[in-house]
């Protein structure tokens, strides 16, 4: 399979000055990416309804825990978590 054909949705859920999340669906599985592009360390919560998201940090600078549907974090600068 090639990625031209991989089909799934993708979902922007928060935005603020410096921290971008996603969450990208494919079937029953999700994987949530964070971005934080300061210049600074970034602390706080996302609120995460995303099916399939099972917490296992794939790649990522900072420190994270899921607690049910909340991610709470604290993301070196410039830097990128992705949870699977």
């Amino acid at each position: 399979m090639d990625g031209s054909s991989l089909r799934g949705d993708f979902k922007l859920i928060q935005t603020n000055e410096s921290i971008f999340a996603f969450v990208i669906t494919y079937g029953n599985d999700s994987i949530l990416i964070v971005l934080n592009l300061s210049d600074k360390p970034v602390s706080g919560n996302i609120p995460i309804y995303a099916k399939g998201l099972k917490g296992n940090l794939i790649k990522g600078f900072g420190d994270f825990s899921l607690k049910g549907s909340n991610l709470k974090y604290n993301i070196k600068s410039p830097s990128f978590v992705i949870i699977d």
